[in-house]
């Protein structure tokens, strides 16, 4: 996918169904719409008081669509910190006051807050920057891995980075060529993911190869395939790595991660396969993750 970065404002608008009945409707017919992909709307028409703008910013253009003439894709990185060390480019969240994020996937809705928005019991998030990553991936330690209906024992620590740009399960080679997962990607066919809250219940991510039909009937739910993938990752071999993971532990009792290469964590790419039937939300300032079912 290639990508030209402009510097310029960025508007975001909001379809907020408001207080009175009217307002809901329309909200609704305004969703409707954008599923099908229309480009005019009440979404179009600048909101000062809804809308969020920010100038000046580094954005990306998708080149594969603009230079077919369609409306042009915006590449924007929601990853709100970024290792200073790592050459990228910076992360649009990181340019911004947002402190939070929303993702309801059933409604296709992406919400922005400037305000944390998980509350209660929630997944703990790590920061890998120390280990060599190049931004701060809204991450969780791997409480267990299940794949065909069997728990996979792991000999070194295992994270999950929630991606919503992934369509399966990317896989980091120390574990997709170990031992310890001897199965080709081809051959996964159902796999569960589970991690942990602050109070120890147990939060499950669920991905098969052919999804199951829905037994409620949400407004749209986009369905993923699970479609396994190996990648190897350099973040665990720089020179400049150094510490390890200090907080919140990956397992209990374990305060940090070592700076050997062959200890460092695998790690699990999880996408929309995993996330299309869930409500997710992330406050990148403490950190915390919640995760609901659609």
């Amino acid at each position: 996918m290639g990508v030209i970065w402009r510097r310029g404002a960025v508007r975001l608008s909001s379809i907020d169904g408001g207080g009175s009945r009217r307002q809901s409707d329309e909200a609704t017919r305004a969703l409707a719409d954008r599923r099908e992909g229309a480009r005019a709307g009440p979404w179009t028409r600048p909101s000062e008081r809804d809308d969020l703008l920010y100038e000046p910013v580094n954005f990306g253009v998708v080149t594969s669509v603009s230079q077919t003439g369609g409306a042009s894709a915006m590449y924007l990185g929601l990853a709100k910190e970024r290792n200073p060390r790592a050459a990228v480019r910076p992360t649009f969240l990181e340019q911004t006051d947002v402190e939070a994020l929303a993702f309801d996937f059933g409604q296709r809705t992406l919400t922005l807050s400037r305000n944390p928005l998980v509350r209660g019991d929630a997944i703990p998030l790590l920061d890998l920057r120390p280990l060599g990553a190049p931004v701060a991936q809204y991450t969780a330690a791997v409480h267990k891995l299940v794949v065909n209906g069997e728990e996979r024992v792991l000999t070194r620590p295992c994270v999950a980075v929630i991606d919503t740009g992934t369509s399966g399960l990317v896989v980091s080679d120390s574990l997709y060529d170990s031992d310890e997962l001897p199965l080709p990607g081809a051959a996964m066919r159902t796999v569960e993911i589970q991690l942990l809250t602050e109070r120890g219940r147990v939060r499950s991510l669920r991905a098969s190869r052919r999804p199951e039909p829905l037994e409620s009937s949400p407004p749209v739910v986009d369905r993923f395939p699970l479609i396994v993938t190996p990648v190897h990752l350099g973040w665990f071999d720089r020179p400049e790595r150094r510490g390890g993971l200090k907080t919140p532990p990956l397992t209990a009792g374990e305060t940090a991660v070592s700076d050997d290469a062959s200890l460092a964590p695998h790690v699990l790419f999880v996408g929309l396969a995993f996330l299309s039937e869930t409500k997710l939300g992330i406050d990148c300032s403490t950190m915390r993750m919640a995760i609901e079912p659609v």
